[in-house]
């Protein structure tokens, strides 16, 4: 039973990183993906109580399920779920090979893969409430009645809640693109602006430069002019105070 257990968890992981895979190659495995890791949360938290999984404590998992009233996680698991497990990746091996033999249908692959990780993950939620609340088997059917019932329904909305969402995004993606297209376009437009403007200030600038200076010129020159004709009239008028001391003198 210990390899059994061990050989289905590292299946389990498989098909996690499988999902993964596909996902990365942007194929429509979202939902898929999601549920296999939830399905192999479940599985190793309720086939904790056995070995190999005792040694890492995997029971632990199912720690918050201790909030509801009435519910006990130190339950016995069975085999018979791991049995419904390995019979829906049977199933699943089954049809995918049959799809890949004929290739104009191989579009299902997609919907083929992540509904048996919904229902692989349905089987463990069953069994772990029955477990929880110690059901027994009558319970364990009633409980895959309804899963049955919610989850044959909610699949598809599932599904589709997670298009919706990927196309929001998609979109909230484009509209930052273009919003980040017109700012980058906008600052263009000013830095040319502001370049313009400079090549047109600049020979302005230039040219009133020239006129202070000119102007500096001509009123220096004018002082100049001024300052030799004063001077010229200092010296014209000593000169004549000179030569009436030297008459009165005589």
């Amino acid at each position: 039973m210990e390899i059994w257990i061990s050989v289905l968890a590292l299946i389990l992981l498989g098909s996690v990183f499988l999902f993964l895979s596909a996902w990365i190659q942007r194929r429509p495995q979202l939902p898929g993906l999601i549920f296999s890791v939830l399905t192999l949360l479940a599985y190793l938290g309720y086939y904790g109580d056995r070995a190999p999984l005792t040694h890492i404590h995997s029971r632990g998992l199912l720690t918050p399920f201790k909030v509801l009233p009435h519910a006990s996680t130190s339950f016995i698991s069975v085999a018979i779920v791991s049995y419904f497990l390995a019979a829906i990746y049977a199933v699943r091996i089954i049809i995918y090979r049959r799809v890949a033999i004929r290739r104009r249908i191989a579009h299902i692959i997609d919907p083929i893969a992540n509904f048996a990780a919904g229902a692989t993950l349905a089987v463990l939620i069953g069994a772990i409430i029955d477990s929880l609340y110690h059901w027994g088997w009558v319970g364990a059917l009633v409980i895959a009645v309804v899963l049955a019932a919610i989850y044959l329904g909610v699949i598809g909305l599932f599904q589709g809640i997670i298009e919706v969402l990927e196309q929001l995004a998609s979109y909230l993606h484009i509209r930052l693109k273009r919003l980040l297209s017109k700012i980058a376009i906008k600052a263009a437009e000013i830095a040319s602006y502001i370049a313009s403007l400079s090549q047109r200030l600049v020979p302005d600038l230039k040219n009133l430069a020239d006129k202070l200076e000119a102007r500096a010129e001509m009123q220096r020159q004018e002082y100049d002019r001024q300052v030799a004709e004063e001077d010229a009239e200092l010296a014209e008028r000593h000169t004549r105070n000179q030569e009436r001391q030297y008459q009165r003198r005589r």
